[in-house]
C-alpha cells in the first residue's frame, strides 16, 4: 500500500496517529479523573465564563473562545476550552491517519480530518441541547416549587435554594448557583438575570422579568409563577405535538440527506480511484460545490419549516 511512498514519512504518519489516539485518551481520563481545568473542588455550575457584551465586542478567536466556554458549561462537561480544541484535534487527527491508511490521498486525509473536527463540535452542540431541554422539562416543577414554599411562608431566597438541594441536575446547579449568589449579598433580580444569561432560555429570561417587576411594584409572586409554569407546559406540549406531526417530513428529509455523504464514503473506502479523478476534472469539482450547498440549503429550509422559535 505504502510502495509510493517514503518509508519514513509513512513512520511519521502512524506515529502522528497513535500519538494523537494516546493523547486523546490520556486527556479524556485526566478531565474525568480529576474535573478539568476547574480543579476537583470547583463544579460546573460555578464555573466563570466571559460576559455576553464581550463576547460580542471581541475578535472573532475570542468570540470563539466565549461561545465555545459557554456551549461546555451548558452541556455539563468538565472540559475547559483549551482541552476541548486539544480534543478535537487530537480526534481529527486520528480520523485524518485512518483515512490516509486507507486511501493514500492527502486531500482525502484533510478533508476527513476537518470532517472529524466538525464532528467533534456536533456531538457537543447535540449534548448541550440534550441538556437544554432537560432543563426545560424540569422549569415548571421548580416554578411550582418555589411557589409552594413561599405560600407556606418561606422568604423567595430561601425558596430558590429549596429548589437548588431539592432539584436534580441540570435544574438545580443553577439554582444552587443562584443560592450562593444570593448568600453573598446580590439582589435577587440580579441572580435571576445572571441565570438568564447562563442558560440562554426564553422562559428563564421571562421569569427572571417576572422577579424584577415583582420586586419593584409587588403582586402576588406564587399565582403569578403558577400561571408561568401552566403557560410552559402547555407551550411544550404544542412543540411535542408538532413534533409528532412533523416526524414523518423530518425523517425523509434525513434519510436524503444522509443518501449523499453515505455514498461519498462508500466511493472513498472502496473506489477512491473514481473519487481522485472526478475531483480532478474541474467540473467535478464545481458540482460538489454546488451539491453540497444545495443540500445544505435544503436542509435548512426543512428546520425552519418544522422550527417553532417559542
Amino acid at each position: 500500500m505504502f510502495d509510493n511512498l517514503d518509508p519514513n514519512i509513512v513512520a511519521l504518519i502512524i506515529f502522528a496517529g497513535v500519538a494523537s489516539v494516546a493523547a486523546f485518551v490520556f486527556l479524556a481520563v485526566k478531565e474525568l479523573a480529576f474535573g478539568g481545568e476547574s480543579g476537583a473542588t470547583v463544579s460546573t455550575g460555578l464555573r466563570q465564563f466571559p460576559p455576553r457584551r464581550a463576547a460580542e465586542e471581541g475578535a472573532s478567536i475570542g468570540q470563539f473562545d466565549s461561545w465555545l466556554t459557554r456551549t461546555l458549561y451548558l452541556s455539563g462537561l468538565d472540559f475547559g476550552p483549551g482541552m476541548a480544541v486539544a480534543l478535537m484535534i487530537a480526534v481529527g487527527a486520528t480520523c485524518g491517519v485512518a483515512a490516509f491508511v486507507i486511501t493514500e490521498d492527502p486531500l482525502v486525509t484533510g478533508l476527513v480530518t476537518v470532517l472529524g473536527i466538525f464532528a467533534c463540535l456536533g456531538v457537543l452542540i447535540w449534548i448541550k441541547n440534550r441538556r437544554l431541554r432537560a432543563f426545560q422539562d424540569q422549569f415548571p416543577s421548580a416554578l411550582e416549587l418555589i411557589a409552594r414554599a413561599v405560600r407556606a411562608g418561606e422568604s423567595f431566597e430561601q425558596a430558590i435554594q429549596l429548589v437548588g438541594e431539592s432539584s436534580e441536575d441540570p435544574i438545580g446547579v443553577e439554582f444552587r448557583r443562584c443560592a450562593k449568589q444570593l448568600d453573598v449579598g446580590l439582589s435577587a433580580p440580579k441572580a435571576m438575570e445572571g441565570m438568564a444569561d447562563r442558560v440562554e432560555l426564553m422562559d428563564v429570561k421571562i421569569f427572571a422579568t417576572t422577579i424584577s417587576v415583582h420586586r419593584e411594584s409587588g403582586g402576588a409572586l406564587p399565582e403569578t409563577l403558577d400561571r408561568l409554569a401552566a403557560v410552559i407546559r402547555d407551550r411544550m406540549a404544542y412543540h411535542r405535538q408538532l413534533r409528532s406531526i412533523t416526524s414523518s417530513g423530518r425523517m425523509s428529509a434525513t434519510i436524503i440527506a444522509l443518501l449523499a455523504p453515505l455514498l461519498l464514503v462508500f466511493f472513498l473506502l472502496f473506489q477512491p480511484e473514481y473519487f481522485s479523478e472526478f475531483f480532478a476534472h474541474p467540473w467535478g469539482r464545481y458540482l460538489l460545490l454546488f451539491a453540497l450547498v444545495s443540500e445544505a440549503l435544503g436542509l435548512y429550509f426543512v428546520y425552519r419549516l418544522v422550527r417553532a422559535d417559542y
